[in-house]
């Protein structure tokens, strides 16, 4: 019997995905565990051209406007041998890596929009470590990529598309 439900509690335990918004699973996370408390500059490059050409803003309406597009969607984290969301994806001729940094720290949150349904998150921050006895400052890096399946809403590719045109090239 205790192996039983051992047995069970090993099986939720490995299966159990994170729901939330965009807002509670990453930007929080996010803002929780960095140095920095914001962002002042978002970059676009367009993955699907080879060129690979950066665009970028440090407008920080853009930069809110951005992350409420996607405060606004639900997500479900995806697992390795779970079920994915496949049904009527929708693809652009375009893939996007959005960057949200803060440049005085190096933090940031890098979005792949692989489709309407499916985005992969990768989080940086700094982590800062003191020992005063040696006198000794320790600067290291922690990063974390989640991919997750949209569950409510979807990416707005016209919108990407506009803002990826809006930005400026960065030279």
């Amino acid at each position: 019997m205790i192996i039983f439900v051992l047995a069970t509690i090993v099986v939720f335990v490995s299966n159990y995905q994170k729901k939330g918004t965009f807002e509670e699973l990453v930007l929080n996370t996010y803002l929780d565990k960095s140095q920095a408390k914001g962002f002042d500059a978002i970059e676009m490059l367009d993955i699907s051209d080879r060129k690979f050409i950066y665009k970028v803003s440090n407008n920080i309406n853009v930069i809110n406007e951005f992350l409420s597009k996607l405060n606004e969607l639900e997500l479900v984290e995806y697992r390795s041998g779970m079920p994915r969301n496949n049904n009527n994806l929708k693809t652009s001729q375009k893939r996007y890596a959005i960057f949200l940094e803060n440049r005085e720290t190096d933090e940031k949150i890098l979005i792949h929009i692989w489709t309407d349904k499916c985005i992969s998150v990768t989080v940086n921050t700094l982590s800062i470590t003191e020992n005063k006895e040696n006198k000794i400052t320790k600067y290291e890096y922690d990063t974390k990529t989640h991919t997750y399946d949209i569950i409510n809403g979807s990416i707005d590719f016209d919108y990407l598309d506009s803002l990826y045109n809006s930005l400026k090239e960065l030279s």
